[in-house]
């Protein structure tokens, strides 16, 4: 720890005297999610071919919160949003083969 502190310390008095430069990247924040209608989760669902129970299991959530989504009694937080627009848009984040 001692050590990433002092080398950092180093590089920026270097910076600072001009002898270094930062590195940069420019990143895009994303929109925020769309909402999905119950029917929506419904069909995310079921072209994972996975019940309610896995895909809970896949979500972290509960069966019953998924459920009150798939009913329309509940809508998925922000956080439950952005997860479901990533398996949506890359279901083969979720299933590894196993060795």
């Amino acid at each position: 720890m001692y050590r990433q502190l002092k080398g950092s310390l180093k590089e920026a008095i270097q910076y600072h005297k001009g002898k270094k430069k930062l590195q940069t990247c420019e990143l895009v924040i994303p929109d925020p999610p769309k909402i999905l209608k119950p029917k929506d989760i419904v069909k995310l669902r079921i072209s994972l071919s996975v019940s309610q129970s896995i895909f809970s299991d896949i979500l972290n959530v509960s069966v019953k919160t998924v459920q009150a989504w798939e009913a329309g009694r509940r809508q998925p937080a922000q956080s439950a949003l952005r997860l479901l627009e990533i398996i949506k848009n890359h279901p083969e984040y979720l299933f590894q083969k196993s060795a």
